[in-house]
């Protein structure tokens, strides 16, 4: 299924980047991010009982990039180099699309229309 997705358009507040973001995640966008974490995971399992023993410091950092280069669709009217231009933000700027990215990822407004 290919239709065309609804994005949003948000400006950083420091430096004024035009930045266009997917609205929302389908649910192999979300799988491909929830991927990162289950990959790098240490489980151990004995029974019934499952425990996450640990993680690779860097599991963190590639989710994030995993989710900027997913939701982020363009900034300043291109595509190119989405996470290493985020990354060469003010960090005021990049703490501000990372907010804005969680908020997709975690699928707030869609908690938000089904809370109501």
């Amino acid at each position: 299924m290919n239709h065309e997705r609804e994005t949003i358009t948000i400006e950083t507040p420091i430096e004024k980047h035009q930045v266009v973001l997917k609205s929302y995640l389908t649910g192999r966008e979300k799988r491909s991010i929830t991927s990162v974490f289950l990959r790098n995971a240490q489980i151990d399992a004995v029974g019934k009982d499952t425990a996450i023993k640990g993680m690779t410091g860097s599991v963190v950092e590639e989710a994030e990039n995993t989710a900027l280069s997913t939701v982020i669709v363009s900034i300043d009217g291109t595509a190119e180099n989405i996470v290493e231009r985020v990354l060469d933000m003010h960090s005021g700027d990049y703490a501000f699309l990372v907010s804005e990215v969680n908020k997709i990822t975690s699928d707030v407004e869609t908690q938000k229309k089904t809370a109501n």
